[in-house]
């Protein structure tokens, strides 16, 4: 059996590293492992099931003689939060309340109707382009700059020197503890039909508003959950089927009475790749290994296992 995965021309060591551990892992099963580089895929004969990488060339998955893992319109749409945001409703999966517009009068009603809430730019990640909308007597937009007036330029918001352009996109805020902070996110890892593993990402220091965008590239830190929930299960799964990644990772909030939202979810695949930076905890060990789940997951395909495409 060949399997393959494909990728761009890159020099990011952090992805490289990613694909050698793929690769490693699809080699330890006693398949042959082929790295496939994008602009080759197409004329590629003889593989039998490929994991999608990041690269820059649009694939046409049609024109390939092999099962591909992720789509590209999964990639697509878990990068896209409004296009996210628009499957979970039409799922009816638990979400925060969301307002998705190009008008700042109906983000400012927004914001004053829930008294907090997070402005989004819907294309960004790493919580970057994240401003916390916090209104008493008056709307106030905190990022990492501080605290602003954001102020209405028609055709975007200013929020200090930060920029955000249309459309807009909020959502109500969530607290695990019913103040107005949040110290952790929740993240469920997808394989096929199963929740596979979890995380949380914790911000130890999270004791202001402010420190509330929690995401590793901000300094929070990664734990190991015990267990997962069985409602988180459920909605990490349905949320699968929703924007139709096979192997992925879903973003979960939780509130003071442990009801779950989804806030955003991502997979590998042309535009992103997930974060793996949990491979440096103490008990991380091959039951744990993301990589080791993509191979054995490309494998079961290969051998004739239903797939989200």
């Amino acid at each position: 059996m060949r399997l393959g995965v494909v990728r761009g021309v890159t020099n990011n060591s952090c992805l490289l590293c990613t694909i050698n551990d793929i690769l490693s892992a699809i080699s330890s099963l006693g398949c042959e492992a082929v790295e496939i580089m994008s602009h080759e895929a197409e004329a590629m004969e003889g593989i039998d099931a490929a994991y999608v990488m990041p690269h820059v060339r649009k694939l046409d998955e049609h024109m390939l003689g092999f099962h591909v893992v992720n789509s590209l319109q999964s990639h697509e749409t878990s990068c896209d939060k409004i296009a996210t945001t628009r499957k979970l409703w039409e799922f009816g999966i638990s979400t925060p309340k969301t307002i998705i517009t190009t008008n700042y009068a109906e983000i400012s009603d927004f914001v004053k109707a829930s008294g907090l809430a997070v402005l989004k730019w819907p294309y960004g990640g790493a919580g970057y382009g994240h401003h916390l909308m916090l209104f008493d007597k008056k709307i106030t937009a905190i990022n990492d700059e501080g605290c602003h007036e954001p102020k209405d330029c028609e055709d975007f918001i200013m929020v200090g020197s930060a920029v955000v352009p249309k459309p807009y996109y909020a959502q109500e805020f969530i607290s695990y503890n019913g103040t107005q902070s949040n110290d952790r996110v929740y993240r469920v890892f997808v394989v096929g039909n199963e929740a596979k593993l979890g995380v949380e990402r914790v911000n130890e220091n999270a004791k202001r508003l402010e420190d509330s965008i929690i995401n590793v590239a901000r300094g929070a830190k990664y734990r190991w959950m015990s267990e997962l929930p069985q409602e988180m299960e459920r909605i990490a799964l349905q949320t699968a089927d929703a924007v139709g990644f096979d192997i992925g990772v879903v973003d979960i909030l939780s509130d003071k009475n442990q009801k779950f939202y989804v806030i955003e979810c991502d997979c590998d695949g042309r535009l992103n790749i997930v974060c793996r930076k949990f491979k440096h905890l103490e008990e991380f060990c091959p039951e744990k290994d993301f990589d080791r789940m993509i191979a054995q997951r490309l494998y079961d395909i290969a051998s004739g296992a239903k797939y989200r495409f």
